[in-house]
C-alpha cells in the first residue's frame, strides 16, 4: 500500500461521508482514512462519534474484506487546529458574499485550516447535490466552481482555478466525490450493492432532543431529510416540532403582514 492509494476523507458518521466511506471500500476497492474532527459545542458531537462506532463494527461483520482497507479513525479536537489568520480572513470573505441570504457554517473555517495544518490537497469532503434548501447557498456557488478530476478508476471534483467568488479558494485543498448525487442517487447505489441497511443507521440531526437519539426535526440537517424525502428517519416528535415550528412562524409572517399593510393605510 502506498500514500496514493489511501483516500483521505472527512467521516461524520453521516449519511453522505458514509456512503463514501463504504462505497470506496466495498465497491472500489481503495484504502481509506478517515478523520473526525471535534466539536465540543455540537450537541451531537458524541452520537456522531457512536454512531461511527457501531457502523465499523457492522460493517467489519457484514464485509471483513473491508477491515484490511479501513484505517484507524484519526480524531483531532477542533481547539487543537493551528490558527491561520489568512484562512480565517478568507472565510469572513466569505461569509459576508452571502449574507443575509445563506449562513456559511463555521466548521469551513476550521475544517480548511485542518486541511492546511495536515499539508492535504486532496481532502474529501462529502458535499451532496441537494437544491431543495440552497437557494443562494454555499453549495450552488461550489457546483458552478466545480471541475471533474480522475482518481484511479474514480472520478471526483475540485476547485475550478479561476472559481465564481475568489473566497471560494478557502476549499481549494478539497475535494468533493459526491457533489453530483443525491441521498436517493446514494441509496440505489447502496441496494444495488447491499449496504444500504447501513445508511439507515447513520446519524444527522445537530439538535437532538432529550440529548438522545432522537432527531429534532427542526435543524437544518433534519429539514433537508425531510424536504429530500427522507422523512422517514424523523421520529413522530419530531414532525410535530417541524409543523408546530412552520405554523408558528407562519402565523408571525401573516401578522407582521397585516401590521405592515395597516400602518401604511393609516399613512
Amino acid at each position: 500500500m502506498t500514500a496514493s492509494d489511501t483516500t483521505h476523507l472527512l467521516w461524520t458518521g453521516g449519511w453522505d461521508s458514509t456512503f463514501r466511506l463504504v462505497d470506496l471500500l466495498l465497491v472500489k476497492q481503495r484504502v481509506v482514512q478517515p478523520y473526525y474532527l471535534i466539536d465540543h459545542d455540537r450537541a451531537s458531537f458524541w452520537i456522531e462519534m457512536r454512531t461511527m462506532h457501531t457502523l465499523k463494527n457492522l460493517l467489519f461483520r457484514r464485509f471483513p474484506e473491508c477491515r484490511t482497507r479501513l484505517l484507524p479513525t484519526v480524531y483531532k479536537d477542533i481547539i487543537d487546529i493551528k490558527q491561520n489568520a489568512s484562512i480565517t480572513e478568507q472565510y469572513q470573505r466569505l461569509k459576508a458574499s452571502f449574507q443575509p441570504w445563506y449562513d456559511v457554517g463555521a466548521q469551513y473555517e476550521w475544517l480548511a485550516r485542518f486541511a492546511d495544518e495536515m499539508g492535504f490537497a486532496d481532502l474529501e469532503l462529502a458535499f451532496e447535490a441537494n437544491s431543495a434548501l440552497h437557494t443562494h447557498s454555499l453549495a450552488d456557488a461550489l457546483q458552478n466552481s466545480l471541475v471533474l478530476e480522475s482518481h484511479g478508476s474514480d472520478s471526483r471534483y475540485r476547485l475550478a482555478s479561476n472559481p465564481s467568488n475568489r473566497d471560494l479558494q478557502l476549499f481549494k485543498n478539497f475535494r468533493f466525490p459526491i457533489s453530483a448525487m443525491t441521498k436517493a442517487d446514494m441509496q440505489r447505489v447502496s441496494e444495488r450493492h447491499g449496504f444500504d441497511d447501513l445508511l439507515e443507521r447513520t446519524w444527522f440531526c445537530h439538535s437532538p432532543l432529550w440529548g438522545w437519539r432522537v432527531p429534532c426535526g427542526t435543524c437544518r440537517p433534519c429539514r433537508i431529510v425531510r424536504e429530500e424525502g427522507f422523512g422517514r428517519r424523523i421520529p413522530l416528535v419530531g414532525h410535530i416540532r417541524y409543523y408546530l415550528l412552520y405554523w408558528t412562524r407562519t402565523r408571525a409572517a401573516n401578522l407582521k403582514k397585516k401590521v405592515q399593510q395597516r400602518t401604511h393605510w393609516r399613512h
